[in-house]
């Protein structure tokens, strides 16, 4: 029976078709798998992006408080009269530089998280 030639032809082609079905079926797995992979990466995209957000939100907040602070505290230093001890001037402007460094500090961190959220704009 294995002598003639249809079926020679029969025994290849179910032969080709067992040895070809794994790699269709680890073929629509692979699919499957870049597609779980594709959507975890948007989810963890999405994260970063709420989490940037927020982030600099936080900060501007934080840095619209120190600006008024340090309004406030100008205004004390100037409303200080001659008489008083010039060790309460002296705390105040240290005090004043205090918020100064931490307000460029401030500033700094929210143009590296603005720059991150570009960036991350990039990767999609």
């Amino acid at each position: 029976l294995m002598h003639s030639p249809q079926s020679k032809r029969m025994f290849f082609l179910l032969t080709l078709i067992l040895f070809l079905l794994p790699i269709h079926a680890s073929h629509g797995a692979d699919h499957a798998q870049r597609r779980d992979a594709s959507e975890l990466d948007k989810k963890r995209t999405e994260r970063e992006r709420q989490f940037l957000y927020r982030a600099v939100e936080d900060l501007t907040r934080a840095q619209e408080y120190v600006k008024d602070t340090m309004s406030g505290l100008g205004k004390q230093i100037d409303a200080i009269e001659l008489l008083e001890p010039s060790r309460r001037e002296k705390d105040l402007r240290d005090f004043l530089d205090w918020y100064q460094t931490y307000a460029d500090w401030l500033k700094e961190q929210i143009g590296a998280y603005r720059a991150d959220m570009i960036e991350l704009r990039k990767e999609k």
